[in-house]
């Protein structure tokens, strides 16, 4: 094979590929890398921290990768989270001198921050605006953390499976078959399908899982709507915007008051119940389920500008937690932190760790999360379930689950699906008011583009 045929074979083709170049892309080393490198999360490597043989592969291939950029003139890298993530990482670095950490505290620290920065280099020069390499990472990912779960469960899969094990590869694989063209097709089937998974979840006492499924199925619901009916809905405005939003709202509003009163009477079972009584408190049931955001928002009090320092110590923050928990009327479970202060989010656990420089990234992300969102009624393609319930797990990831680990591979992921559906939105908006529409921003059409038809 040239050198000519093996950057069509790695990188994305143009719009409208002829089928014998598709069909050479399907077997391309480039697709296989994509689906590789979720599905091999079970090869890891513990040094001082926990690093994945996947993220190895993406350094190692990230030179060739700009190389062959540059040749072929693909346009760069987006700027913003890297230069964001820049300065989380040289505020991490500057907290840990000025605090002192431990070197085996500031090495997992700064190796976090500096391999989500070359991974989402990588992955972002590997699928693009490529939505069938969306898709084919996806499925890797199912495939990845379910082998994990099955071959090297944790400790936390073996107390509770569904949740730590099976549930989000699981639910993830029914997003994926609703974003596949038969599927899609039937309008009212992609909605009922995640709607489905999210009973599936609430069942097994997945509750934030559950929300997510339940709202997503919501806009899937509004895209078969709207594929129907686009004269209707596929114009933006302000009214309609704020009207998505406020039905989101009601539906997360209702599905808390549901759980609420099904876990309180027993309809759930007896677990979810327990779990329930112990969470309810006068911050709510979120607050319950995430006490560690009392002790992050003490520690960022005490240190917004500088930060604490990598898998920052100090005992006093999980007492005080303890103590504002039953101040506010919850039954406190011991659980063992230890020296850490607690942290569940990814948002205050970076402004805990590197100060308020280390939020920027995290900032940026939520408002693009929230951003299409907002306006992912106006997007009527196969891809809308798959950015919906996207979009609504990172926003929940942002604020409610800690950083680290396999979401080092997974927060790039979602970003691009988010940039991907971001630049979409843009050329529906364009379109609308009679202007031109870039590239990047054009709607593929399954009739003219064979790789969105697949």
């Amino acid at each position: 094979m040239s050198a000519q045929a093996a950057r069509v074979v790695l990188h994305s083709p143009s719009p409208s590929p002829s089928p014998s170049s598709v069909a050479v892309r399907r077997l391309g080393f480039g697709d296989v890398l994509v689906f590789a490198v979720p599905a091999l999360l079970i090869l890891q490597i513990h040094t001082v921290g926990q690093l994945y043989v996947s993220e190895l592969m993406l350094v190692a291939a990230l030179p060739f990768l700009l190389h062959q950029a540059h040749i072929a003139g693909r346009r760069r890298i987006p700027q913003v989270p890297l230069l964001l993530g820049t300065i989380w990482l040289v505020a991490q670095i500057w907290t840990d001198i000025y605090r002192g950490s431990a070197f085996i505290d500031y090495s997992r620290g700064w190796a976090n921050i500096a391999f989500l920065l070359a991974n989402f280099a990588a992955l972002y020069l590997l699928i693009g605006n490529d939505p069938r390499r969306m898709r084919l990472f996806a499925w890797g990912i199912v495939v990845g953390l379910l082998a994990e779960f099955y071959l090297r469960p944790t400790p936390y899969a073996i107390s509770d499976p569904w949740k730590f094990g099976v549930a989000l590869p699981l639910t993830l694989g029914v997003v994926l078959l609703a974003t596949t063209r038969r599927v899609y097709s039937l309008p009212f089937v992609p909605p009922a399908l995640i709607a489905f998974i999210a009973v599936v979840n609430l069942q097994q006492g997945y509750r934030s899982l559950a929300g997510i499924c339940a709202v997503a199925s919501g806009f899937a619901f509004f895209s078969a709507f709207g594929h129907r009916r686009a004269h209707r809905i596929g114009v933006p405005s302000v009214a309609k915007t704020i009207a998505l939003c406020a039905c989101c709202a009601l539906a997360a509003f209702g599905f808390t008051k549901l759980y609420a009163r099904a876990a309180n009477d027993g309809l759930l079972g007896r677990a979810a119940q327990t779990k329930y009584e112990s969470q309810a408190g006068a911050l709510g049931v979120i607050v319950g389920g995430r006490p560690e955001i009392l002790a992050s928002l003490d520690a960022i009090k005490d240190s917004p500008l500088i930060g604490h320092g990598s898998w920052a110590k100090d005992p006093k923050y999980a007492a005080l937690m303890i103590a504002e928990l039953e101040r506010y009327g919850y039954q406190v479970i011991p659980y063992a932190y230890g020296d850490l202060i607690p942290e569940h989010s990814h948002l205050l656990g970076a402004w805990v760790d590197a100060g308020v420089f280390g939020t920027f990234l995290w900032f940026w992300a939520l408002g693009l999360g929230v951003a299409v969102l907002s306006r992912l009624y106006l997007l009527r393609n196969r891809m809308t379930p798959l950015a919906a319930f996207v979009g609504l797990l990172f926003v929940w990831d942002i604020l409610f689950s800690p950083f680290g680990a396999e979401r080092r591979l997974l927060v790039p992921f979602y970003l691009i699906v988010l940039l991907f559906t971001r630049d979409r939105l843009r050329g529906v908006v364009r379109r609308s008011r009679g202007m031109p529409v870039t590239g990047r921003e054009r709607e593929p059409i399954p009739e003219e583009d064979p790789e969105w038809a697949s």
